[in-house]
């Protein structure tokens, strides 16, 4: 996954799109839709709680890193990016600093490799801080299928792990690959190539994603379907937007409210939600209103929605949640694990998590006491 590092990790874009407003299926979402009056029997068990209502499950943490990092990130095959007044560095469990900060954007390493930018350009580095490729390019992101997404001039291809340049810079938009094939734009046509940047689905597309489960959202006539990686049409496009498909589950947009489908394009959870960016470990961020909840894949609460904000993933078994401006972690079971007691935070990754202290504002990272 990438992990551009701006205040927390960010992912890259996962959608490509005829037009100067290229979607991110990674977006900060916000869209606000009045609620409609007249709610469906969920809806009606969705109703906004009273904060006294939230159950207790404390889990012990205690401080691994303490909070002094102007940005800090989780750790990825062993070491953690960080901020000072010099830049972004990397550090190792010990805490002590591996790679001296020097870089402006950082992406968290992938085998052995971190796609780093310096002096307005991007390279790769390996963990001993070594340059492996040259910063040489315009744009870079992490590898996925092998590949990393570069740009050159303003027109996007892609390099090996050896720096090689396998698919000439010549598109003016590109997605990364995923299930071998990556979505290309190249002047009005958007459209998907393999690894050998053959043209091998184009079906007169406006806009697309990433694969994922072996299907693909694309985008005609302003109405947004699915194809398979055959570029068969496998769910028509009657769609106003869509998602990914996430754990089998894709979101879709009709009359203004998002609801779910299956891969063979049955709603399974109806068209209820004014957001909500996909299921994970489960469970999928729902919102109504300026508040935010989560829902199983029956589309049952799991957590009411009455939350400022939410991270949008459950992340081993925990998510944050923003209560009076302060955030805190709860579980599935809708307890609350870890207080209202943070300015901002991240998600878990081996019972680690970054996290912001209210007293100084800066980032640190506590464990889960096992």
């Amino acid at each position: 996954m990438t992990k551009a590092i701006l205040l927390i990790s960010l992912v890259g874009l996962t959608s490509c799109k005829n037009s100067s407003n290229k979607k991110a299926e990674s977006k900060n979402y916000n869209i606000e839709i009045e609620v409609s009056s007249q709610k469906s029997d969920l809806l009606s068990e969705l109703q906004i709680e009273s904060f006294d209502s939230v159950k207790s499950n404390s889990t012990s943490f205690e401080w691994f890193i303490q909070p002094k990092y102007y940005i800090l990130d989780n750790f990825y095959e062993g070491l953690a990016a960080f901020k000072d007044n010099n830049g972004y560095g990397f550090i190792n469990e010990n805490e002590e600093v591996v790679i001296t900060p020097q870089y402006t954007l950082t992406f968290g390493f992938t085998d052995g490799l971190a796609c780093v930018k310096k002096g307005g350009k991007y390279g790769y580095i390996d963990k001993n801080g070594y340059e492996k490729i040259p910063f040489q390019f315009d744009s870079g992101s992490d590898f996925s299928d092998e590949y990393a997404r570069v740009s050159l001039n303003g027109k996007y291809g892609f390099i090996n792990k050896r720096g090689e340049i396998v698919i000439e810079p010549k598109y003016d938009f590109a997605l990364r690959f995923d299930e071998g094939l990556a979505l290309v734009e190249k002047g009005s046509k958007s459209f998907f190539i393999n690894d050998k940047g053959e043209e091998v689905i184009n079906l007169g597309i406006q806009s697309g994603m990433n694969f994922s489960d072996g299907l693909a959202s694309f985008e005609t006539n302003g109405k947004y379907g699915f194809i398979d990686n055959l570029g068969k049409v496998k769910i028509n496009p009657i769609y106003e937007d869509s998602g990914m498909f996430m754990e089998g589950l894709a979101r879709v947009k009709k009359n203004g409210k998002w609801g779910y489908i299956n891969n063979k394009g049955d709603v399974v959870i109806d068209f209820t939600f004014d957001d909500t960016p996909g299921f994970k470990e489960g469970f999928a961020a729902v919102k109504m209103g300026d508040r935010w909840g989560f829902i199983d894949k029956k589309g049952e609460p799991v957590i009411p929605i009455k939350h400022e904000k939410v991270r949008y993933y459950f992340s081993e078994g925990l998510v944050g949640v923003r209560r009076n401006g302060n955030w805190g972690f709860m579980n599935t079971t809708n307890e609350l694990s870890i207080d209202f007691q943070f300015s901002d935070c991240g998600s878990f990754k081996n019972d680690f998590v970054t996290v912001r202290s209210n007293e100084n504002n800066n980032w640190g990272m506590i464990k889960i006491k096992k």
